[in-house]
């Protein structure tokens, strides 16, 4: 039987060794911190695997285990959000600012022309309701003074410095078919990091300072940026999720949750229920409505609809629009969501159904 001192020296031991774990363990994180920093010091994407091959030598069971504190530490001390973006086949992150970000008159002379070229490109995008033909957008600048091949007197070279922006993920490139044209159009649109560093209510705000215009002239930009860092959106968008789960769907197969916000601020939910003669079949909008309505309340201020397809965001049908327009006397912003991961797209109700049938129409004179 090991007499008390051989305890006692076991138990050293392994105290020994835990602090030497602990160590090595503070020393990896120290070590994933500042290759990531160091690899993002141009903003641009970084691989998973340039990550683990530098600090951990190729670790990839470290990295997982290692990564949670490495990214409390890049946001509590630093201050930067580790975001995930799509790569060529590979993992791969961006580093994005979680600070407020300085005005374009705060910053020196380079990042202040670099930031006003940004600011126009992502502007010209977000008023064309997202996505543009890059043709077009280079149409649009040549229109002020901006050309794609030439020198210009003040942003220098426009094509470089807008494939800079590509790279750091400011503005994502997509092919999309175009009706009455054979081949691929390349588009534009606003890159992850852009939808986590730029405000949209800034560059509308800006825009309708040149154009002596209010805001709300222009509704579709105005509603989308009225769910900016907004909880009650994010909260919205989570009651949709949750509620898509008790979707009674055997026959499609097709989940879908709803949730509407009504003007007393609460909200509502609805799944899809379907019946195997189909035509009793109710859509989770309606599902909604109908609660919302049996409850008492008349009016909705907002929705989101949760739902999952891979290469589309799914739409409230025909029915279900006609429905939400017969209490929504004004426009309403309309989430489509898509879970795990969460993507959303922000359309509205009089986008989805212009010239809606009003009940207006039926007043007797």
């Amino acid at each position: 039987m090991p007499r008390p001192s051989q305890f006692q020296s076991q138990r050293s031991d392994a105290d020994r060794l835990n602090s030497t774990q602990e160590v090595d363990q503070n020393h990896l994180i120290t070590c994933l911190v500042k290759t990531i920093l160091n690899l993002s010091i141009n903003k641009s994407i970084i691989k998973r695997s340039d990550i683990s091959h530098i600090a951990l030598k190729g670790d990839s069971r470290l990295y997982n285990r290692l990564m949670p504190e490495v990214v409390d530490a890049l946001h509590e001390i630093y201050g930067y959000q580790l975001i995930d973006v799509e790569g060529k086949g590979q993992k791969a992150m961006i580093l994005c600012s979680t600070l407020e970000t300085n005005t374009l008159d705060e910053l020196n002379e380079s990042y202040r022309k670099k930031y006003t070229f940004l600011f126009i490109i992502l502007g010209y995008i977000f008023m064309k309701n997202g996505a543009v033909p890059e043709s077009l957008m280079w149409d649009f600048l040549e229109t002020i003074g901006i050309e794609e091949q030439q020198e210009h007197r003040f942003f220098g070279d426009p094509k470089k410095m807008f494939e800079t922006f590509v790279k750091q993920a400011y503005v994502t490139r997509t092919k999309q078919s175009v009706e009455g044209m054979s081949e691929e159009s390349i588009f534009l649109s606003w890159g992850v990091r852009a939808n986590h560093e730029v405000s949209k209510r800034a560059v509308l705000d800006s825009i309708c300072k040149l154009m002596n215009r209010k805001p709300t002239d222009f509704k579709t930009q105005y509603i989308e940026t009225q769910g900016e860092a907004n909880n009650s959106v994010k909260e919205l968008i989570e009651a949709a999720i949750k509620v898509r789960n008790n979707a009674y769907c055997p026959y499609s197969n097709f989940p879908v949750g709803a949730a509407l916000r009504i003007s007393t601020g609460e909200i509502v939910t609805g799944c899809n229920v379907e019946n195997g003669t189909f035509g009793p079949s109710v859509c989770a909008e309606r599902t909604a409505v109908c609660k919302a309505i049996s409850e008492g309340h008349r009016e909705f201020t907002a929705v989101a609809v949760a739902a999952y397809q891979e290469n589309e965001f799914t739409a409230p049908c025909g029915t279900c629009r006609q429905t939400l327009a017969e209490f929504s006397a004004k426009d309403i912003p309309i989430y489509l969501v898509k879970p795990a991961p969460v993507r959303v797209m922000i359309t509205s109700l009089f986008k989805l159904l212009p010239h809606a049938f009003s009940p207006t129409f039926l007043n007797n004179k």
